[in-house]
């Protein structure tokens, strides 16, 4: 903050300031030995009364309006997206000196590409606001590997584009397969003999096979 006070030479004084962190201040203005001028006279008014009239002036200053550059981005997403299924990020918009935006309608913008043999392919994506200076961006991706996500502030790309993975997603029942062999068939077994085996492979809501474990199914033997 900068705040300066000049002599107008006529009787009056002209006190000029600056601020760029938002938030609530008082401007103070005292006159006399407080402001490093001479004492006041035997006699004369105590230190309360160096005070000039109306001296605490209250000031609440606001963040100025968005500025693209200063956007701020956080989420998950932003890490690794999940094949298939929605992934989201926020849009926190800024001012020039890193305000926070209380208000919404700045004029950002989302786009998704896929590279793929062809040239990149726009992907289903969308920004929500959400009134509070924050915006939800979302999209969706049904292929393993990168997307570049631009955006926009006004029309003009905010900073290079996004490279976000993207990894298979969770194992979806109805994309799943049984590889059954020949258990079907099987004699029945004495006891200690090798067990018969069912495989299970696993793929996302999108069809792409799952990587690694931790998913949770479960068998049972009825009859």
């Amino acid at each position: 903050a900068h705040l300066s006070l000049r002599d107008l030479r006529n009787g009056q004084y002209c006190c000029t300031y600056r601020v760029s962190r938002a938030g609530h201040y008082l401007i103070r203005v005292v006159a006399g030995q407080e402001a490093g001028g001479a004492p006041p006279a035997a006699g004369g008014a105590d230190a309360d009364e160096q005070r000039v009239r109306g001296a605490l002036i209250p000031l609440e200053i606001h963040a100025a309006r968005a500025h693209g550059p200063s956007t701020v981005l956080y989420g998950d997403a932003l890490r690794v997206a999940l094949a298939g299924e929605r992934a989201s990020f926020h849009i926190i918009a800024c001012d020039r000196f890193g305000n926070r935006c209380p208000a919404g309608g700045d004029p950002f913008s989302i786009e998704v590409r896929l590279p793929t043999s062809r040239g990149p392919v726009g992907l289903d994506a969308s920004l929500a606001d959400c009134d509070d200076g924050s915006y939800r961006a979302s999209f969706t991706c049904d292929a393993i590997g990168c997307c570049s996500v631009i955006i926009s502030y006004a029309g003009l790309p905010v900073g290079v584009p996004l490279i976000l993975s993207v990894v298979s997603g969770r194992a979806c029942a109805r994309n799943c397969e049984l590889l059954l062999g020949d258990v079907r068939l099987r004699a029945a077994a004495p006891p200690g003999a090798p067990s018969a085996t069912v495989r299970i492979l696993t793929a996302d809501a999108a069809g792409n096979p799952c990587r690694g474990g931790g998913e949770r199914f479960e068998a049972r033997l009825l009859g």
